[in-house]
């Protein structure tokens, strides 16, 4: 079972802890100018047919778009490239949200940019073990048997944290800023890891 830890300069990929993740409020206008208020998400390996009340979509493998859905009670069943029916059932839409029709696991990251000294005040670090590997950090698992996750993250599965635009937003009296973003597990992974390395490199 291998452990990332974090050096002063950051990650050390011998041992998993992550550096800061960032973001500017600006893109969560950007966001909201996107057509749909749901990321219908398929980040399986087979294509499949997804129909929400009487609206067909297709959701080939590996793919993520965003689709409207109104508020409310709404019946989904999901199908495979065959046509058979693989699950159905309702969710409730109160808000934006991803929905993970192909039961794979995501997860949220939060984490801080600016003055490190706030860490501890402003965030539940903790190990988290997955697939027998450990990472460090806020994070919030989801499920992969979860259909709907209400949105309470900034930045969306396709959407980066904008690093270099950060500092712009810092100042003498706001020393730190707090963001989420949501991952597929498999992109949470390789992002990990490569903030690790880069850690890592800083540190030499």
């Amino acid at each position: 079972m291998k452990q990332i830890k974090q050096t002063q300069y950051g990650f050390n990929i011998s041992a998993l802890k992550p550096l800061s993740w960032i973001g500017i409020s600006l893109l969560l206008f950007l966001v909201g100018c996107q057509d749909g208020n749901i990321n219908l998400d398929n980040a399986s390996l087979k294509s499949l047919s997804v129909k929400i009340d009487e609206t067909e979509y297709d959701a080939p493998a590996g793919s993520l778009q965003r689709i409207s859905v109104e508020k409310g009670n709404h019946t989904i069943v999901i199908s495979d490239s065959t046509g058979k029916v693989i699950e159905e059932g309702t969710f409730d839409v109160e808000k934006a949200g991803l929905l993970n029709v192909g039961k794979t696991a995501h997860l949220i990251w939060k984490d801080l940019y600016g003055e490190q000294a706030f860490r501890d005040s402003q965030l539940e670090e903790k190990d988290l073990e997955v697939q027998e590997q450990i990472f460090f950090g806020d994070f919030t698992l989801i499920d992969s048997t979860v259909i709907y996750t209400e949105k309470e993250w900034d930045y969306d599965v396709d959407e980066d944290f904008p690093y270099s635009q950060m500092k712009l937003l810092l100042s003498p009296q706001k020393k730190y800023i707090v963001r989420q973003k949501m991952f597929r597990f498999s992109d949470f992974v390789a992002e990990y890891i490569k903030r690790a390395t880069e850690g890592q490199e800083q540190a030499e």
